[in-house]
């Protein structure tokens, strides 16, 4: 994209509105959107503190593990193989906890998606 490209947003459809909606909300079966990823223990060691050391973790798990999370993301979409992609995952993720806790989510977003979804009626 050159300097001077603009992008112009346009506002998701009521229905799409509605739908991102209820995967923002921490109700949703599979909140995993809205786990702190840390940020609770990181409140109680003082790092996070005040609106910039907020902004600071924030930025820190961008760079860390939303791009991990983005990349296999990006992965995903290229038909490689789903065992393959999990493995990377697994070598991603060091903690045990964080590796259950991430199946689960997924299990509970595919069973979420299956009972939502129109071509599931």
């Amino acid at each position: 994209m050159t300097p001077s490209a603009t992008v112009t947003a346009t506002a998701p459809a009521p229905a799409a509105r509605a739908a991102l909606l209820m995967l923002a909300d921490g109700r949703f079966p599979a909140g995993g959107h809205a786990h702190s990823g840390g940020g609770e223990a990181a409140v109680t060691a003082g790092l996070i503190h005040d609106p910039a050391s907020l902004a600071a973790f924030c930025r820190g798990r961008l760079h860390t593990s939303g791009l991990v999370a983005a990349a296999l993301a990006a992965a995903a979409t290229t038909g490689l193989d789903p065992l393959l992609l999990d493995a990377a995952a697994d070598a991603r993720t060091p903690s045990p906890a964080l590796r259950a806790t991430a199946r689960k989510l997924g299990r509970q977003l595919m069973r979420a998606a299956r009972a939502s979804s129109p071509a599931a009626e």
